[in-house]
């Protein structure tokens, strides 16, 4: 829940097959975290990474808190892993998790990369990518009544698309 895990291997932590939990703390490296087919969760702390913060495998993550900034992607998740962001507990909240990706490279800069067959539910939090690249693939559930906003914004003099769940607004008419 506390101090600071710095890697200059290929990743600071690489979880094959348990449970690793992050509350707290800093995790630094080329890629922050790998889950082959354990678990993770997130519910605080901060993962800088110079390529990737988050690869999930084959594995489960489940993201409720924390800010996650990596360069190339923030959280990777491939065709047979299982992503969760935030909790679906009937409130949204677009300031946590913060997941962010910095490069405004071509084919980088997603904050989240999906593969095809990946599994992603997203219920909070904000997803910060390169212009027009907040999101590679399909998130196939948000909460009931929501949507995902993108809007261009300019962060730090640089243009980002900022991608977050917003309310859909139904008006009914008596016919």
């Amino acid at each position: 829940s506390g101090g600071e895990i710095y890697s200059e291997g290929e990743r600071a932590i690489y979880n094959a097959i348990g449970e690793t939990e992050i509350t707290g703390g800093t995790i630094k490296g080329k890629k922050g975290v790998y889950i082959s087919t354990g678990t993770l969760t997130i519910t605080g702390g901060t993962i800088n990474a110079t390529t990737v913060g988050v690869e999930v495998a084959t594995g489960e993550a489940t993201v409720t808190g924390g800010t996650i900034t990596a360069g190339v992607y923030g959280i990777v998740c491939g065709d047979s892993g299982k992503l969760v962001i935030g909790t679906d507990d009937g409130t949204v909240g677009v300031e946590s998790p913060l997941i962010t990706a910095t490069s405004t490279e071509e084919n980088e800069g997603f904050a989240l990369h999906l593969a095809d067959a990946a599994e992603c539910s997203w219920f909070d939090g904000k997803l910060i990518g390169k212009t027009n690249s907040s999101i590679y693939g399909s998130v196939d559930v948000v909460p009931a009544g929501y949507g995902i906003s993108k809007n261009a914004e300019t962060i730090d003099e640089v243009m980002h698309e900022v991608a977050y769940l917003k309310k859909i607004t139904v008006a009914t008419f008596d016919v």
